[in-house]
């Protein structure tokens, strides 16, 4: 089922502007079909978001001043605003307060008495005029007065009876689609979503060190920034290089041999060790990665809240990542602890329970999620 969520990323995707206000609605279209979603205004644009019974997701877009608000009235689930636009007439019907709140404002605000004559917005104590308007092609506008009620309650009780059923098919069609057909309706999204929001995470590096120590706290790295696209770390007795180009981290040891690559991809990233053979890949998949070799599925890693959970190919849990603070906490899949990191990012984190015998490939991933 569409949620608000990937409503505002759908929007956003289709506009490259963030939402100012989104609520649920209803959508009638000019062909007649009723239609649930979200409902949003941006700086200039008034949008919705619908799923139609495939579970296909589309957005419609519309410039707000090309938007004619005709009247306001009250709907079986609310408040309702039918509107012209370059498609034909539309109705907005709102499921919840909110929406008239944030709809509603927009239209009265686009309606305010200082409109001049001629105009097709609705205005204190009258009717529209509707003088000059020549209604898209197939649709005919007849003028009424105030005591032509008749025609007007046989149209309200009409889109009341379409509201109803298109509502009830849609909850009863929702209430059956199973989970399956919904993930991959929208694994396209999700998918965006996190090549999007890769670069969001930030880290404490600007501000010092990463520093990462086992579980009894005995010290395994430092990473310290030396330079734009340079960094050092210490491990041990070893001192090593972070080199990072346009599309991958290089990890090398104080001689110059290239220890771990990591590679930006379409799908994800790509971990190569010193002779180029692959340690595994990352993939996005839903709210996470798929972690594997080139033939071999490993596991996964996914969200948990403010954390990561890990499972290998079984879908056993292998391992999690909390926050407390600036503190990341790795454990294994009985909960002890395998490091705790100070200044990193927990998704770069998350891959450790693969990797807990690559310290090299772990202070590449904690630069590659900086920096990518």
């Amino acid at each position: 089922m569409l949620s608000k969520e990937i409503a505002v990323e759908q929007i956003m995707n289709a506009t490259n502007e963030e939402p100012e206000v989104i609520s649920p609605g209803s959508l009638q279209t000019p062909e007649g079909k009723v239609v649930q979603g979200f409902a949003a205004l941006t700086s200039g644009l008034l949008c919705f978001v619908f799923e139609d019974p495939s579970g296909k997701s589309d957005v419609l877009v519309l410039r707000r001043s090309d938007v004619k608000f005709i009247k306001s009235g009250i709907g079986v689930l609310g408040k309702t605003y039918d509107f012209m636009a370059s498609g034909g007439k539309y109705q907005f019907g709102g499921l919840l307060s909110e929406f008239e709140q944030a709809i509603g404002s927009a239209f009265r605000k686009e309606a305010a008495p200082s409109q001049p004559s001629g105009n097709l917005f609705q205005q204190s104590g009258g009717s529209p005029d509707m003088s000059g308007f020549k209604p898209p092609e197939g649709m005919q506008y007849t003028p009424g007065s105030s005591s032509s009620r008749g025609p007007v309650i046989a149209a309200v009780i009409a889109i009341v009876l379409v509201a109803v059923l298109g509502a009830v098919g849609y909850l009863f069609y929702s209430s059956i689609k199973s989970k399956k057909e919904k993930d991959a309706a929208f694994e396209t999204v999700k998918t965006r979503k996190i090549a999007e929001t890769q670069t969001a995470e930030t880290s404490a590096i600007s501000a010092g060190e990463i520093i990462s120590k086992d579980g009894s706290g005995n010290v395994l790295f430092k990473i310290s920034k030396r330079d734009q696209g340079k960094y050092k770390v210490k491990t041990g007795g070893d001192k090593w290089k972070i080199k990072v180009e346009s599309d991958r981290v290089k990890v090398k040891s104080g001689s110059g041999e290239t220890l771990v690559k990591i590679k930006k991809k379409d799908y994800g990233f790509k971990i190569t060790g010193s002779d180029d053979e692959t340690i595994f890949k990352g993939k996005y998949r839903d709210a996470g990665f798929k972690v594997k070799t080139d033939d071999i599925e490993l596991g996964k890693v996914k969200s948990s809240g403010s954390g990561y959970r890990v499972t290998n190919a079984s879908g056993s849990l292998i391992g999690a990542v909390t926050t407390d603070g600036a503190t990341i906490k790795v454990k294994d899949g009985s909960g002890n602890v395998i490091c705790k990191i100070r200044g990193g990012s927990p998704k770069a984190a998350a891959f450790i329970p693969f990797l807990e015998n690559r310290l090299d490939a772990q202070v590449g991933l904690l630069v590659y999620f900086i920096e990518f």
